[in-house]
């Protein structure tokens, strides 16, 4: 087999068999002259030209203190610095600054984006003495509601475990309810968004947009509301039926429209470039009162199966990269490519 149409993925197990990937090696022999195998990081395994990793969960495991998982991330690394001709699905250094969200933010505030998109205000709270120190700052005070989060940006425990820690949000409403908060964690403003999320997911040049119920709106009156606790697969998938995502303007929202689009793709193709990416999830919500696009979360292991047209689209994305491989455009090549909307799915 030339060298030329190998490509390798090295990801844990679980994540392997959530993207179906020993059918997809199958899928890939069938439709495509390309061959795609797991890599073991053995001798010969440096005869590939691209691999699709991922890397995130065990960097969180390796956070956590688990040894092995930290010399599976430094064998990974020394392995792709040792051969830099191959072309990584994703970058290391982007997969580096998206295992912390904290990281993610700082990135996120540079990006210059259009009009219509923004970001939510975040701080990095570490004790509760800079939080209560926050409240007060004349430059940045923290603005209520806040959603807050774990720093940790992908969900696996110490053991190496499938974790959804990283999903477990607190939403608070007054300054007194600081001290209802595990720190350190990120506190991100809550923006008003009559309860609908928009999940995209992006395979290479195609963005799929599916929408999902969220979290109802909190007006800045309701300062007097108790401290809620939530975990966002129980408010935000297909089917959910929270009591969350239920109150004054649920779901009144232009859902597809010509204009909305374009903002898509532009959302997609600068964090692709950003944080050299060709495979992710982002979260965002459209603000009720101004029509701002907010980018609220990046998610670089999502359930990709709910794509209709997965496989086709992966496809599509290593064949891409081999290409770049080949003609030597490289990475750069590989994150600047155009992104636009595939589907558009409702509820």
């Amino acid at each position: 087999m030339d060298s030329h149409s190998r490509v390798g993925y090295w990801m844990l197990d679980t994540y392997a068999e959530k993207l179906e990937m020993r059918e997809m090696e199958s899928y890939i022999r069938r439709k495509t002259r390309l061959r795609l195998e797991r890599l073991t990081l053995v001798e010969g395994d440096e005869k590939v030209c691209v691999i699709l990793h991922r890397i995130y969960d065990l960097m969180t495991s390796a956070v956590w203190g688990n040894p092995l998982a930290a010399a599976a991330i430094r064998e990974f690394e020394e392995f792709c610095f040792t051969n830099k001709h191959i072309i990584l699905i994703d970058s290391l250094e982007g997969s580096r600054v998206l295992q912390q969200r904290e990281m993610f933010n700082e990135r996120l505030k540079r990006i210059h984006f259009g009009g219509k998109i923004a970001v939510p205000r975040t701080w990095q709270l570490e004790s509760l003495a800079v939080a209560l120190r926050l409240c007060d700052s004349f430059h940045s005070p923290l603005v209520f509601p806040l959603i807050c989060k774990p720093n940790e940006a992908h969900g696996t425990d110490q053991e190496g475990l499938s974790s959804d820690s990283c999903h477990d949000m607190t939403m608070i409403f007054n300054k007194k309810q600081l001290k209802d908060l595990e720190f350190p964690c990120v506190a991100q403003e809550f923006v008003d968004h009559n309860a609908v999320l928009y999940k995209l997911y992006v395979i290479g040049k195609n963005v799929h947009v599916a929408l999902r119920p969220s979290v109802r709106n909190f007006s800045h009156s309701f300062v007097d509301q108790h401290v809620i606790t939530f975990n966002t697969k129980d408010v935000s998938k297909k089917d959910s039926r929270s009591i969350l995502n239920f109150g004054p303007n649920t779901g009144e929202q232009r859902y597809e429209t010509e204009e909305m689009l374009p903002v898509f793709q532009e959302i997609a193709e600068k964090l692709k470039k950003e944080f050299g990416l060709a495979l992710f999830g982002l979260d965002v919500v459209i603000c009720h009162s101004t029509g701002t696009f907010y980018i609220i979360d990046l998610n670089t292991s999502p359930d990709f199966t709910c794509i209709g047209d997965f496989r086709a689209n992966l496809e599509d994305l290593l064949l891409y990269a081999v290409r770049c491989s080949n003609t030597g455009g490289g990475q750069k090549d590989l994150y600047n490519q155009m992104c636009h909307v595939a589907t558009f799915n409702k509820f």
